[in-house]
């Protein structure tokens, strides 16, 4: 069965016994767009390492002999199916530095195929860099779909937008994701509850001992100090300290 996008004569997901239907235009579905990086998204550190382990084979050599960790494309095929769910027509782009080379471009499809995907269309390249300038042109080319909406997998924030990102709820997040974060572009950590949590715990300890005290110093005084505690480990992670 020939593959209902016109725009693509030969489908690898076709090839590896798609039934025609992952992009059904008669269901009249929503136009979602992905736009995916690869290197950080779908590669990563911890899955080179396991290869070269494995297989005695590290760096660009991995990429191409074991392309992608299938936990990161299982975790896209599921995204990419629960937004079918939803009637969306789901349309990967690649975005890339793996789009400006045909080889690469094929390797990436490929992959993709194995778990039911494919790419629809690459970004064009600016001579700027600036991957968010490049998505931003894309979906306002008239040539491709009005997207209904869209989602972008990237793990460089900075090559995406130029204004300041918040991490909202950064509580219970390990230090080493926070460091991370604020590494790729994050530039305001917002924390409360490992704030409150010891304040309102010390609070309740010196009035359960003393539940007479009726002097607020002295129980408010030993709960902001271990809420300072705190506020002075956070400060440090963020690496904010002297930046006030």
């Amino acid at each position: 069965m020939k593959c209902t996008d016109k725009e693509w004569d030969t489908c690898q997901v076709e090839k590896m016994g798609c039934n025609g239907c992952y992009y059904n235009k008669k269901n009249n579905e929503r136009i979602f767009y992905i736009f995916l990086d690869i290197d950080g998204v779908l590669n990563n550190m911890n899955y080179w390492d396991e290869c070269f382990d494995r297989h005695h084979v590290k760096g660009i050599m991995s990429m191409h002999c074991f392309p992608f960790d299938p936990k990161c494309l299982s975790n896209l095929m599921k995204l990419n199916q629960e937004l079918q769910k939803q009637n969306y027509n789901v349309k990967i782009v690649l975005s890339s530095t793996w789009r400006l080379n045909q080889v690469d471009i094929e390797i990436v499809n490929s992959r993709l195929a194995e778990y039911g995907m494919r790419i629809f269309a690459t970004t064009i390249s600016l001579s700027s860099g600036k991957r968010g300038l490049e998505i931003k042109n894309f979906l306002e080319d008239e040539k491709y779909g009005k997207a209904d909406n869209y989602l972008i997998l990237d793990d460089e924030i900075k090559d995406i937008v130029d204004i300041p990102l918040v991490l909202h709820g950064a509580s219970g997040v390990p230090v080493e994701q926070v460091k991370k974060a604020i590494e790729l572009g994050i530039t305001k950590v917002n924390i409360a509850t490992e704030l409150k949590m010891p304040f309102a715990e010390k609070l309740r300890e010196i009035l359960i001992e003393k539940p007479n005290e009726s002097d607020p110093r002295k129980y408010f005084g030993p709960a902001k100090e271990i809420m300072k505690k705190v506020a002075i480990e956070k400060i440090l992670m963020c690496g904010s300290n002297g930046k006030a």
